[in-house]
């Protein structure tokens, strides 16, 4: 079976019409365009929709074993509550499922993977594909192609090489498609539509899983397909209403899928890719993926929306403190701003873990961020009492540098969110430079955690911002070190671990929410969020050795580390 890897869109925004409404072509000065590298398709033949039926539920026999072989054999616990079923190896969440939507994830336990070189079990990909339990016999086709890869290198001390990049989990994924004209167009969507990703190790055994499936049934409604000149004309309206015009946006190529929204309907839809640059004539500096609707007729279901959200009533950030009470870096913090635990279900009994949000204000995606943020704080305190939404800021450089002791070290866990670049990221658009924080030279000196500082805090530090944590193979031969060597200053201070994205990401508010419940549920910090938010860009993380399997409620203090680990996705 000959076996391709699909073309995976990367996006700095999830963008989309929703219930839009037939429009002539829009007239804007030239200078509003944005530029179109690429040329819309030609379609004639009417477009075909689809009905979903009720969710495929995992097979349970299956499911376990699956789950036995992710926790390396290890004796499992399971816990239920109203919502999912959870399986644990010691405390660590190793699979759940969703009692609300049938979704089935299994989360391998990285301790426990061996490196080497690895190939799909294609026998057992097309013994799974024919289960009728996980891929519905329906006028849907599918096929088997080839994932991410997970790969990790060690560096034992600064400045040296590190060991050579080693694979440890390979997927392969089925992948749904529409039959249409002469051949078959892929479905496309959200994270709640079709999925059937199975992460394979080097012994061939499966040892990650991601299923959502639901059957779906041709409604034998069909749609006339929008021209070119159409198409082109939407995606400029959509792109210049969201504030992308001005020449900043550089759409790339347009595309025919099925959006499945996990919902109801599998429809027709565009699906376009573009580059944006922060300055006029500019590096691209993000990317984004949208969708409009294929025809005359509209969306059939509500797509996310293009333009840039309002926030609403979501909690806003405050401003920092310019001149913390009591700032010596010696003495603790005056410690008003910390909040009481909000009330939630619990089932750890013992000690608080505190979460700091600092978000990029003065930009475009600011209100972004902001559902962002608040979607990872919901998610995690839906799981857990425990949690203490202890600092909520806007930005800025002070909250690293030597005044982090009453800022980002004095949290157990730091989420950063805005734009970013490798080893670097960016905190105020309102100042010089944007705020941008260089990694580590404008970072506190003696790295963040409990070693930094007398009641140092900081455990894990969640960047999302793009490609902040470059892996080895992003620099030339022989320069592999340079993706270590600003970390060591970082980690001296005792966290354990930094996740985030080694290159260009889309922001996504729903997967944060569900990173927030997947770490809240006690997977590990590591891989649950690198596998939870694969979906929206390359992740990649940078943990001391040994420590890849730590959950977000082990938080104590360490010394300093004498070997560092990065584990990435390509």
């Amino acid at each position: 079976m000959r076996l391709s890897k699909p073309t995976q869109a990367l996006a700095y925004l999830f963008i989309s019409t929703a219930l839009a409404v037939p429009v002539e072509p829009a007239k804007y000065p030239t200078h509003d365009l944005p530029i179109f590298d690429c040329k819309p398709p030609v379609y004639k033949e009417r477009l075909p929709t689809y009905s979903l039926g009720h969710a495929l539920q995992f097979p349970e026999d299956t499911l376990q074993a699956i789950i036995s072989e992710a926790a390396g054999g290890a004796k499992m616990n399971e816990r239920e509550d109203d919502v999912g079923r959870y399986w644990y190896s010691g405390e660590t969440l190793v699979g759940r499922f969703d009692k609300t939507t049938n979704e089935t994830v299994v989360l391998p336990d990285l301790p426990y993977l061996k490196p080497g070189h690895i190939k799909l079990n294609e026998d057992l990909l097309r013994k799974l594909r024919g289960h009728p339990a996980i891929i519905a016999s329906d006028k849907t086709v599918s096929s088997i192609v080839i994932g991410s890869r997970l790969d990790g290198s060690r560096q034992h001390f600064l400045g040296t090489e590190p060991s050579r990049p080693a694979s440890y989990l390979l997927e392969g994924i089925i992948q749904r498609a529409i039959p249409y004209g002469a051949g078959t167009h892929p479905v496309c969507g959200g994270s709640s539509g079709s999925q059937a990703v199975f992460s394979f190790d080097v012994n061939g055994n499966i040892r990650g899983l991601r299923h959502a499936w639901k059957p779906a049934s041709n409604q034998n409604t069909f749609l006339r397909p929008l021209t070119p000149d159409q198409i082109q004309a939407r995606i400029t309206e959509e792109l210049v209403a969201a504030g992308l015009g001005s020449r900043r946006a550089v759409v790339r190529h347009i595309d025919l899928c099925f959006y499945d929204s996990g919902a109801a309907r599998i429809q027709p839809v565009f699906r376009f890719n573009a580059t944006i640059s922060t300055v006029l004539g500019g590096p691209a500096t993000a990317l984004i993926v949208g969708y409009i609707p294929a025809s005359e007729k509209g969306a059939l279901e509500p797509l996310p929306n293009i333009t840039t959200p309002d926030a609403g009533d979501l909690p806003k950030p405050d401003f920092p403190q310019t001149n913390p009470p009591g700032f010596n870096n010696t003495h603790p913090p005056n410690t008003t701003a910390l909040l009481a635990p909000l009330p939630g279900p619990s089932r750890r009994d013992n000690g608080a873990i505190t979460l700091g949000r600092y978000l990029m204000n003065g930009d475009g995606l600011s209100t972004t961020f902001i559902e962002e943020a608040n979607g990872l704080w919901s998610g995690l305190h839906s799981t857990s009492s425990r949690f203490v939404n202890a600092q909520y800021y806007w930005d800025d450089p002070h909250v690293y540098d030597a005044w982090a002791y009453y800022y980002v070290n004095n949290v157990h866990v730091a989420f950063s969110d805005g734009h970013g670049s490798p080893h670097s990221f960016l905190t105020n658009g309102g100042l010089p430079g944007a705020g941008e924080v260089t990694i580590s030279s404008d970072l506190y000196t003696k790295g963040f955690g409990a070693s930094a500082t007398t009641g140092g805090k900081l455990a894990y530090w969640i960047l999302g911002e793009c490609s902040v944590i470059p892996a080895p193979i992003d620099y030339p031969a022989g320069q592999g070190h340079l993706a270590f060597d600003p970390w060591w200053k970082v980690f001296n201070g005792g966290i354990r671990a930094a996740v985030g994205y080694r290159d260009l990401a889309y922001t996504n508010p729903p997967k944060w929410n569900e990173v927030g419940k997947t770490l809240g549920h006690g997977a590990s910090v590591v891989h649950g969020f690198m596998s939870t938010m694969l979906p929206t860009g390359k992740t990649s993380a940078i943990t001391r050795c040994g420590r890849d399997g730590d959950n977000i409620y082990q938080v104590s203090g360490l010394s300093k580390p004498d070997c560092l680990t990065i584990w990435w996705y390509n």
